[in-house]
């Protein structure tokens, strides 16, 4: 066996980007092999979209990142690690591509719709509930109502690279193959400029932008009216059809061909939660990469066990939040509990809290996501009579009560037979049963159908094989946004418990329970990773155990943290309320050593107001300026 195949041992990640190419990784592997870990661990190094700091927003899948410094780069730093005895180890991402000019698939949709290859790679629901979009892709980019910004002249057709385009300022979208020639037939461009503020000098421009396969929007539509599925909420990260063999060759042949050609010697898998099917998907997986160490993006909640796929184990969350556990004295939750409400903390219990989240995300940020299932399920019930007289705002009621009740990321009956297994079934009773003894308004009748759909009682016909499919999806996405992304930020009790794959009621691990979920993490799983931090966690180790300790200072932190409240600025006699205080506090305690040896810089105040303006609210859509578009550093679920 080879030093670049020997088992995977420990890993040193490197954030691959405009500063750090793969020569700077070259620069550094001598260092990393004297630490004495097995593998280098790279972030997605694929053809991302320019300027990108992350590469999960991967453009283009079938070549290697130029801007990393291309396919030879690459192979001259595998061939400095394998000679150091370091294995490379890449991040995949299948889920999804970035939108825009930059990605040949996302240019071949806009411009092919439906009967293209790109209709073929991105995930789109061809039959929108907007009127005069079927067909087309609902793309939410405007600045402003769509005639507001076609009136002003923002819209314009553009000559570049020889062929005509619509471009909104630094934004460019294709021309369908007929559109082009008939603008040819016209007198090119400038025989359909309009003068601004006339509004009947537009109509040739409207007209042309009717015939495309792609409708522009006022962005703040956006989560109301999208129809292709994203990552998560984000407009810029467009899901892929993996599920599909051809798309999946279309996207995996590349990192399929450095495995084989021994340039990369792992794979981690991202957000594998997203796909249609996980199980195949790391089957095929498999069996085309010659069954090279994999690991996947899972987030399993306490007690959720891994599924039986063809994968070395998860990336490690479960670890990262069971070591934490041993940092925090279970003795003390009766102080902090008290210490919560104190500081003005809501006495609705957590679950209640994660069920509200979710239905407020549900009517925002997934509110398109929402309505596509709700369609799908109004349309299954016509062929059941039982529930067939039943209205669209009864099916949305029934999806978004349901959906909210898992306790888990998502479930994975099978979406080509409709075969649940037995721990799919239990979660889809539990949640139907928190249904029916916690929401008064959900319809009963129609909760209970959607529950048996789900666990494959009410057949596999390919309607119902969709809605379990769909189903599936979307509650992974809307436990990241309405659990991680909303409750994690509310619930301030002792914010190093709200971790990714974590439980922040569970406040303390014994050493008894480490030690057998770590005998159980051995025997199902001993080639899996673990880890106590990754570029995902919300906070580092040293910030989490600082906060940890709190737990263990007795009646001081108590006395501190009331202290503070009582100060200036802190309501009822400032801006702040103490919910607020509470997260700002414990933040600053668990960056205070670093602040004291004043490496924070003088911005650290600075840097704590953005935190907290950005932390103590509901998430939202980012600003948008003159070039409007969703667009946030995804975390590596995407």
């Amino acid at each position: 066996m080879s030093d670049a195949a020997r088992p995977v041992g420990s890993t040193y990640r490197l954030q691959l980007g405009p500063t750090f190419d793969f020569a700077a990784a070259r620069d550094v592997v001598r260092y990393v092999a004297a630490l004495g870990v097995s593998h280098v661990y790279l972030s997605p190094l694929l053809t991302a979209r320019p300027g990108s700091t992350h590469g999960y927003d991967v453009a283009d899948p079938t070549t290697v990142s130029e801007q990393l410094g291309g396919e030879a780069g690459l192979r001259a730093l595998a061939d400095a690690a394998h000679a150091a005895g370091l294995g490379i180890l890449a991040d995949i991402v299948p889920n999804h591509l970035g939108t825009g000019w930059d990605t040949p698939l996302w240019r071949l949709l806009l411009a092919e719709g439906h009967s293209g290859e790109g209709g073929r790679v991105f995930d789109v629901d061809w039959t929108p509930a907007l009127p005069g979009a079927a067909g087309k892709v609902i793309v939410p980019v405007l600045g402003d109502q769509y005639g507001a910004v076609l009136h002003r002249g923002e819209l314009a057709l553009v000559e570049e690279d020889g062929e005509p385009r619509l471009a909104y300022h630094d934004h460019r979208f294709p021309l369908s193959p007929e559109s082009r020639e008939a603008l040819a037939r016209s007198g090119g461009i400038t025989a359909l400029e309009g003068t601004p503020g006339v509004e009947e000098s537009w109509q040739r421009l409207h007209a042309l932008l009717e015939a495309q396969h792609y409708r522009l929007v006022h962005w703040r539509a956006g989560d109301g009216l999208i129809n292709y599925r994203r990552f998560f909420d984000i407009d810029d990260l467009a899901a892929v059809r993996v599920e599909d063999p051809h798309v999946f060759d279309a996207t995996s042949d590349t990192i399929l061909r450095l495995v084989a050609d021994g340039v990369v010697d792992g794979l981690r898998v991202d957000h594998p939660d997203g796909l249609a099917d996980p199980r195949r998907y790391l089957q095929r997986l498999a069996q085309r990469s010659g069954g090279v160490w994999t690991v996947v993006e899972k987030i399993t909640h306490p007690g959720e066990l891994l599924r039986d796929w063809d994968t070395a184990g998860t990336t490690g969350y479960e670890f990262c939040n069971d070591v934490l556990g041993l940092f925090v004295d279970p003795a003390a939750q009766r102080r902090f509990d008290e210490l919560d409400a104190a500081m003005g903390a809501s006495p609705e219990p957590y679950a209640e809290q994660v069920r509200r989240a979710k239905r407020e995300t549900l009517a925002a940020d997934l509110a398109a996501d929402a309505a596509r299932l709700a369609r799908r399920l109004w349309a299954l019930s016509q062929a059941h009579l039982d529930v067939r007289d039943v209205d669209d705002r009864a099916c949305l009621e029934a999806v978004s009560a349901l959906v909210s009740a898992f306790d888990v990321y998502r479930t994975y009956v099978d979406p080509e037979t409709g075969e649940a297994a037995e721990a799919d079934v239990r979660r889809i009773d539990a949640a139907r049963a928190a249904v029916a003894a916690t929401d008064t308004t959900a319809p009963a009748l129609l909760v209970d159908f959607l529950a048996d759909v789900l666990a494959g009682r009410r057949g596999n016909d390919a309607a119902a094989l969709d809605l379990i499919t769909r189903f599936q999806q979307l509650s992974g996405a809307l436990t990241a946004k309405g659990v991680e992304d909303t409750v994690f930020y509310r619930y301030r009790r002792l914010v190093a418990l709200n971790e990714v794959g974590g439980d922040p009621t569970r406040f303390g691990l014994t050493v008894d329970e480490f030690h057998a979920r770590n005998a159980e993490r051995a025997h199902r799983h001993p080639a899996g990773m673990v880890t106590t931090a990754t570029h995902d966690t919300k906070r580092g180790e040293d910030v989490r155990l600082r906060i940890a300790a709190l737990t263990q200072l007795g009646e001081h932190w108590d006395e501190t943290l009331r202290r503070w409240a009582q100060r200036d600025g802190v309501a009822p006699r400032g801006p702040v309320d103490r919910q607020t205080a509470s997260l700002v506090f414990q933040t600053m305690v668990a960056v205070w050593p670093f602040a004291a040896s004043g490496q924070a810089g003088p911005d650290l105040g600075q840097r704590l107001r953005a935190y907290a303006e950005r932390r103590c609210a509901r998430p939202a859509s980012a600003a948008r300026g003159t070039t409007p578009t969703r667009s946030t550093r995804p975390r590596s679920r995407g």
